[in-house]
């Protein structure tokens, strides 16, 4: 095996961990913003505490109409094939011809190692449903991550035609402690 592919392997192998330990957290203190047609271009930002799984033990703190930000056939294909982990994306990085290690960056105020990848979504098979029909005709993806010290993702951008979403993990499982009043515990 070439020095080559054994830095490829090592690379998808560390997404490809900090995936599953990001996955087993549950839930993370995000910011994510989003920006494309179905945004009139303009930058849509989220911040709060996103769960997947059942990170949150059955409790339902946020409903989003994805349908808002990725239209009707992008609400469809992520409610019929995700798990609703923002990380899992990290797994599709192992279809990516010539993944890349960027170098070292601080982001958040923690050191960093960038990650640069496209992927072909002719390879994604049934997962490229999702970016196919956000309508952009863009036939690859470009993915960024910056995995921190401790293996977990610090942040990641994808950019798909005129479609850019970019998210900040600020800390992984449990919740922040916040001075405010939370809602009672009802379905939102």
């Amino acid at each position: 095996m070439s020095r080559a592919a054994d830095s490829a392997d090592m690379l998808a192998a560390a997404l490809d961990k900090a995936s599953d330990e990001a996955t087993a957290a549950g839930s993370a203190e995000i910011k994510a913003t989003t920006s494309g047609p179905q945004t009139g271009g303009k930058p849509v930002v989220v911040a709060g505490l996103y769960s997947w799984g059942n990170g949150l033990k059955g409790r339902t703190w946020l409903k989003m109409d994805a349908s808002a930000l990725m239209g009707a056939d992008g609400a469809a294909a992520l409610k019929n094939g995700s798990s609703n982990d923002p990380t899992a994306g990290l797994k599709l990085l192992k279809y990516a011809k010539g993944v890349s290690k960027v170098g070292k960056e601080d982001v958040n105020g923690k050191a960093a190692t960038h990650y640069h990848a496209k992927i072909s979504l002719a390879e994604l098979g049934d997962a490229a449903a999702i970016y196919e029909s956000m309508g952009t005709g863009a036939t690859d993806l470009v993915a960024d991550v910056w995995i921190d010290d401790k293996g977990m993702p610090a942040r990641m951008t994808n950019a798909l035609g005129a479609v850019n979403v970019s998210m900040d993990f600020l800390s992984f499982g449990g919740r922040r402690r916040s001075p405010r009043r939370r809602p009672k515990r009802r379905p939102t």
